[in-house]
């Protein structure tokens, strides 16, 4: 979804990653076609991704500083490793 903020667009996307312990084939789906969402999106440069990745990105912010922010908490599990590099190949922040 577009939104109008006076002469800016925001695009919007909702998402629920596969829970953990699903299959790795079902969380490689998911990213894949986010990304192929993300890249058609039009106003990419103001792209807002909303929702649940499942993944725990931790406190640790070693290598990831431009994709995780100060709040988060606790450990990295894998699906928050998956979180951060794909917030990392795209430019995301988390």
């Amino acid at each position: 979804m577009s939104v109008k903020i006076g002469n800016s667009y925001i695009d919007l996307v909702q998402v629920y990653a596969p829970q953990q312990g699903r299959p790795l084939c079902e969380k490689e789906e998911f990213y894949a076609e986010l990304q192929d969402l993300t890249d058609k999106m039009a106003h990419r440069q103001n792209l807002m991704i909303m929702g649940d990745l499942t993944g725990h990105v931790g406190s640790d912010t070693d290598g990831c500083e431009t994709a995780i922010g100060s709040f988060s908490l606790g450990a990295r599990n894998d699906d928050g490793e998956k979180s951060s590099t794909s917030a990392l190949e795209i430019s995301w922040q988390l």
